[in-house]
């Protein structure tokens, strides 16, 4: 395996081939150390196309599978240095760890279908799709910005916050618990903004649906527009009109929380 020593003014880096990634039928998979395992992490992925998929568990490693049918040849070893970085050509990927920071980058356009399994404590989760993907993610804490184009967002089992935008598709958050102190935006143009929170929610809300339904399971202050639901439709719920912005306290108040949609209804769930 050919080393090159990259010295810069952030950090030293190992190129490192193709051999880092062990190689099953159909997918790749590479363990990725933390420099410092246990602290605050910063996981970035920028994908052009195809998906992203992350599930929090309680290791040390995080640990990336990608889907490819192509095979590598070759030795194959399963660890990525502490302080490295990995690019390679049959797959052009970019896999980058220096001091917590880790960027996994797709450079070619192709497809790529990303599942990484995570420490699920103390991350700052970045994730964005270029083109046209969806992206999911269960069990993690901390802060999450997720942007999108053509494609949908599913979080479930969050704790922390979330700011995630799309253009095309739906926006699906489940909230474990929430960080009181951040502020939180759900944006998307085609699509619904379908949201759970814990029941003890103390936030200031703005919301708008230009053509569609805001359906809430928390008691709004707007009290001239809510009326309950119809149960054919959604069950203890209720009812506000598509109109201009709706503003109005959830239980004492709190940060600012805003969902937006242009086609499609919002839907505001208690957890259960």
């Amino acid at each position: 395996m050919k080393i090159s020593k990259i010295i810069n003014a952030f950090a030293l880096t190992l190129a490192i081939s193709t051999s880092a990634w062990s190689q099953s039928k159909n997918y790749q998979t590479l363990n990725i150390p933390l420099s410092h395992p246990g602290e605050n992490y910063t996981l970035n992925v920028r994908l052009i196309r195809g998906s992203i998929t992350i599930s929090g568990y309680e290791g040390n490693d995080l640990v990336l599978e990608r889907e490819t049918v192509k095979e590598l040849k070759g030795k194959q070893k399963s660890t990525l240095n502490n302080t490295s970085a990995i690019s390679f050509v049959d797959l052009p990927i970019h896999v980058e760890q220096v001091n917590n920071q880790v960027i996994i980058s797709e450079q070619s356009g192709e497809i790529s279908n990303v599942i990484l399994r995570v420490p699920k404590h103390k991350v700052v989760l970045k994730l964005s799709m270029e083109k046209k993907g969806d992206i999911v993610v269960d069990s993690v804490e901390g802060v999450l910005e997720i942007a999108n184009v053509n494609g949908f967002i599913q979080l479930n089992s969050i704790s922390g916050s979330v700011v995630a935008s799309t253009v095309n598709g739906t926006i699906k958050v489940i909230f474990k618990t929430i960080n009181q102190k951040a502020a939180m935006a759900f944006s998307t143009l085609r699509g619904d903004v379908d949201v759970t929170f814990p029941k003890s929610l103390n936030a200031n809300l703005k919301l708008k649906s230009d053509k569609g339904e805001i359906l809430s399971a928390f008691k709004t202050t707007d009290i001239n527009h809510q009326y309950k639901t119809d149960q054919s439709i959604v069950v203890d719920m209720y009812k506000l009109p598509s109109k201009d912005w709706y503003y109005w306290i959830a239980g004492n108040g709190g940060p600012d929380i805003l969902l937006k949609t242009t086609f499609g209804r919002i839907y505001i769930r208690k957890l259960r």
